[in-house]
């Protein structure tokens, strides 16, 4: 969270726009766990569990850290001001992916996995 808001203060206020036009965001938040149940009820609220219990059962074949720790709570409201192809938005997304490649590389837990799994 605090990586989010870190990004978030070094962002242009052009970008840090809401839907609204005029107000700026600027604080990042996690969803809580009432919320999440309300909006997505199909989201896993042990999902903490997951990934140990799949390597626990089934033989790992490939298992890459996406990441997703930061870009999705920091876009989230102002993903719309990021839909155009300047070059200085194209330049601010990069940005973006690299500080969240480079949170992972440091050993930060990853929110999302790719893997394959083959049964024992």
């Amino acid at each position: 969270m605090a990586k989010s808001n870190e990004l978030l203060q070094q962002l242009p206020n052009r970008y840090k726009l809401l839907y609204d036009k005029t107000s700026l965001k600027k604080k990042a938040y996690c969803p809580g766990m009432l919320r999440m149940l309300i909006v997505d009820p199909s989201e896993a609220p042990d999902s903490e569990s997951i990934v140990s219990s799949l390597d626990g059962h089934f033989k790992v074949l490939e298992k890459t850290n996406l990441g997703w720790n930061i870009l999705h709570i920091l876009l989230k409201g102002i993903a719309h001001n990021f839909v155009n192809e300047d070059r200085e938005t194209k330049e601010l997304l990069e940005f973006l992916f690299i500080a969240e490649d480079e949170f992972i590389k440091e050993g930060k837990t990853s929110d999302a996995i790719f893997g394959v799994y083959q049964n024992r």
